[in-house]
């Protein structure tokens, strides 16, 4: 019995040795891929400058996308296993538990200090770079957010296919648009979940990869102003509150309405009033929200818009994209 119980306590132990070593590996790659989405964020801005600085903006991204996809196969990979330890018998939940930790760090564990390595390299060469160009400007997401549906041509050049593709998924008939081609790195599914008056479609993707940009150019398209009579962008980042954003809608609206002294029902009421008139678009850039309630709460006055109405969604995350979509989310790649 002895024997046993120390081969218990010293499993126990490697357990918590390996998953104390994982965790950190783990959370450090987390820490490094949230800043260096912020400093492709701010690199994208600049990215048309300098031919050397747009490549290691692509590589960036592109170890960017390798650390989401294995920390997604991480949090797949644990749900498996909760799974299966939930069907084991207490006597094996130990030992198959200790072997499925030797096996993730002999394999993700490695790939994980491979990506870490490549984030941590590329980006100080990125930031290097920036500083031999004198583009030392900070990136503030307020700033960005309020050039709202302004477009920065410089920007723009690559992503006319793109353009065409989403311009076709919100509506605007195949006559209008010049370009047949959907040979594109944009990709969504046509199915609706349900017939609806007022259509959601949200673009995601890794933060600098130009949902916003692609956003902009689509909404000033002179297609797209001819096809909808009412165009409305809001710049929602993460202060997603219904009833701040309702009154900033019903103002861009330009109707002259006082939403001041509204409170949320007479605001719903005033929005479900204006967009029964319209075939309207509403743009709902950088979008954070993962409450379902919240949003069918703020959507609700606005599935009342004239047939062919659309919803168009930016966002870093799939979760919030098929929270807010109606239709299949359009997944944009980098350039």
């Amino acid at each position: 019995m002895d024997a046993i119980q120390s081969a218990a306590v010293s499993a126990a132990e490697e357990e918590f040795r390996l998953r104390s070593s994982f965790g950190e590996d783990r959370g450090r790659l987390e820490t490094t891929l949230m800043k260096s989405q912020i400093l492709i964020d701010r690199a994208e801005r600049w990215s048309f400058k300098d031919t050397r600085l747009a490549q290691l903006l692509i590589q960036l991204k592109d170890a960017a996308y390798d650390a989401e996809d294995l920390l997604d196969d991480i949090d797949y990979q644990d749900q498996q296993k909760k799974i299966q330890a939930q069907q084991s018998q207490a006597s094996k939940l130990l030992h198959n538990s200790l072997n499925y930790l030797r096996n993730l760090m002999n394999g993700a564990a490695k790939t994980m200090k491979t990506i870490q390595g490549r984030l941590d390299t590329i980006a100080a060469d990125l930031e290097g770079l920036m500083g031999q160009l004198g583009l030392h400007g900070d990136y503030s997401m307020p700033a960005n957010r309020q050039m709202g549906s302004l477009v920065n041509e410089p920007i723009v050049y690559g992503r006319d296919e793109e353009r065409e593709k989403v311009i076709e998924l919100l509506g605007v008939p195949r006559g209008q648009s010049n370009n047949e081609n959907d040979s594109v790195s944009v990709s969504a599914p046509a199915k609706r979940r349900k017939k609806e008056n007022v259509s959601v479609r949200s673009i995601y993707g890794i933060g600098g990869v130009g949902k916003t940009t692609l956003a902009q150019v689509v909404y000033n398209d002179e297609r797209v102003v001819k096809h909808f009579d009412l165009k409305i962008w809001v710049c929602v980042s993460d202060n997603f509150d219904v009833e701040s954003l309702s009154k900033e809608i019903i103002d861009n609206a330009g109707k002259g309405y006082e939403t001041d002294r509204m409170n949320l029902s007479s605001l719903q009421a005033t929005l479900k009033e204006i967009v029964m008139a319209h075939r309207f678009l509403l743009v709902l850039d950088d979008v954070w929200n993962e409450n379902s309630r919240e949003w069918q709460k703020f959507y609700a006055p606005l599935s009342h818009g004239q047939v062919g109405s659309m919803i168009l969604v930016t966002t870093r995350t799939l979760k919030v994209a098929n929270i807010a979509g109606t239709m299949g989310p359009i997944f944009l790649e980098g350039c």
